[in-house]
């Protein structure tokens, strides 16, 4: 008769593996929330501030496509050139060149949000100018351009305004009020809705002609605090310098 030994090292089974407790699966997933408390929150902001640029650079590039279009249909130079010279000219340029789902002309509150606040909570005055074209476009977004050559203020050597300078030279021909998705929120500058400049050869950039002037006892920002503070939807108004943060940055906005 064949005998059978057991060999018992003491070291007990070499193949099991120990299973966690109770306490060791509580203790890791209250980690986990904690991290995720504190991570999550960051990841959305980063992620809605992308979605923001996205929405701003895509209508950024099809403002200039389009200006592009309009110049090269009319065997043109420049906007100027190619019958762009007045609010109803401007109208009729993005009614020809943009799919429009909404013309607000007259009535730019059809188009953009009731009210508009700044990045620090303060309200902002909603864009009123009922002579330049509005409209909603097949993305959502809702633009506004109002035609008009660049204006400098002109002042004294004690910092008071004595008039206006045009400058045509500059060839800034107009204002783009861009609200990248119309009536919806969150209806803060800086964030979804912007202002820029068009020029002449058709392209989108800064609708600020150098530094505004500072005027007497007026408080001294960076463009970013300008931007944050902003109280008027206006070009030279301190709510243009929200989009210029953007170019500045590459399109990232880090604010």
């Amino acid at each position: 008769m064949r005998k059978i030994f057991r060999f018992n090292s003491g070291l007990g089974c070499l193949t099991c593996r120990p299973g966690f407790t109770l306490a060791e699966v509580l203790v890791t997933l209250g980690i986990i929330g904690v991290v995720s408390a504190m991570t999550i929150p960051t990841l959305m902001q980063n992620h809605q501030r992308k979605t923001y640029v996205t929405q701003l650079h895509k209508v950024y590039n099809e403002f200039q496509q389009a200006a592009l279009a309009q110049i090269t249909s009319r065997n043109a130079i420049n906007l100027t050139e190619a019958g762009v010279r007045s609010d109803a000219a401007m109208g009729t340029f993005i009614k020809n060149q943009f799919k429009v789902v909404q013309d607000c002309t007259g009535t730019p509150s059809d188009c953009l949000a009731d009210s508009y606040t700044n990045m620090n909570g303060g309200a902002v005055t909603s864009y009123s100018d009922t002579t330049a074209p509005c409209f909603v476009l097949a993305s959502g977004a809702a633009i506004c351009a109002k035609y008009q050559v660049s204006e400098r203020e002109v002042v004294n050597d004690s910092g008071v305004v004595v008039g206006i300078y045009i400058d045509y030279i500059a060839n800034l021909m107009g204002d783009l009020i861009i609200d990248i998705n119309g009536k919806q929120g969150p209806n803060v500058v800086g964030r979804d809705l912007f202002i820029a400049g068009i020029y002449s050869d058709g392209s989108v950039k800064s609708a600020l002609q150098g530094p505004r002037p500072i005027r007497p006892g007026e408080e001294i920002k960076t463009n970013l605090a300008k931007c944050q503070s902003a109280t008027k939807i206006e070009r030279q108004g301190d709510a243009s310098y929200c989009f210029n943060e953007i170019l500045s940055n590459n399109w990232e906005m880090d604010y």
